[in-house]
């Protein structure tokens, strides 16, 4: 069973709070397809099943993007000072409740991965990949579907294990 993108981002911003790595909204889109991209091609089952999209900065998972995008292009904490805005610790909180843990730790693989890697950096890598290439350059359909990566990322594995 696929979880929900939301628990998903949750569980990928309080990872990289924790381990101190600047997370925003780009980013984690970024890091949602990738993990989408990992699960496909290494467990051939999606991580979630809300869709991603091909936009100017790379792929998005829309529900995400609406939900975090109070935070614009800032950092997005885990803990505030806010009380209007705490809700985003709680929601990390049953995110790890609700991920399984060898999911967390595969996910947590794919973030370890693409630590130094700079957001612009992953936007363009991104870019060269045609299941984005593709959807972005479709004008009637800009879905970035499950199959495109799952395709894509199985031959990018399977050319690491040549």
């Amino acid at each position: 069973m696929a979880y929900d993108v939301l628990d998903v981002a949750n569980y990928i911003v309080g990872y990289c709070n924790k381990s101190t790595y600047q997370i925003t909204n780009l980013r984690l889109q970024k890091l949602l397809y990738f993990v989408q991209g990992d699960f496909l091609a290494c467990k051939d089952i999606p991580c979630f099943d809300n869709k991603l999209e091909a936009w100017d900065f790379g792929p998005v998972a829309p529900d995400a993007y609406y939900f975090f995008r109070v935070f614009s292009s800032q950092p997005i904490p885990t803990i505030y000072s806010d009380p209007v805005k705490s809700w985003t610790a709680k929601n990390v909180e049953q995110a790890n409740k609700i991920i399984k843990s060898e999911d967390q730790e595969e996910i947590n693989i794919v973030i370890e991965s693409m630590k130094n890697y700079s957001t612009y950096q992953l936007v363009d890598i991104t870019h060269s990949q045609d299941p984005w290439r593709n959807a972005y350059n479709n004008p009637f359909d800009k879905t970035i579907t499950q199959e495109s990566i799952r395709l894509f990322f199985k031959a990018e594995k399977a050319k690491q294990n040549d």
